[in-house]
């Protein structure tokens, strides 16, 4: 489903947020999608809300292994 890269976000994703594998694979469909584009993907999607979407970019600011989080 995912790189190992993304393996720490998708740990967050299931932990903190709650989200199952299922609406984590959902917003990995696109093969293009950045790790900094997966919070608003999820939440166009409807599953989280912005305050999840707000407390995943305070998470990713902490983390050096994601990647495509500075551009």
């Amino acid at each position: 489903m995912t790189s190992p890269p993304f393996k720490a976000l998708v740990d967050f994703l299931q932990t903190d947020c709650n989200l199952s594998k299922e609406a984590i694979a959902i917003a990995f469909r696109n093969p293009l999608l950045s790790a900094n584009q997966v919070p608003i993907a999820l939440w166009q999607l409807g599953l989280i809300s912005l305050d999840d979407v707000s407390k995943i970019f305070d998470w990713m600011e902490t983390q050096t292994d994601v990647p495509a989080i500075a551009a």
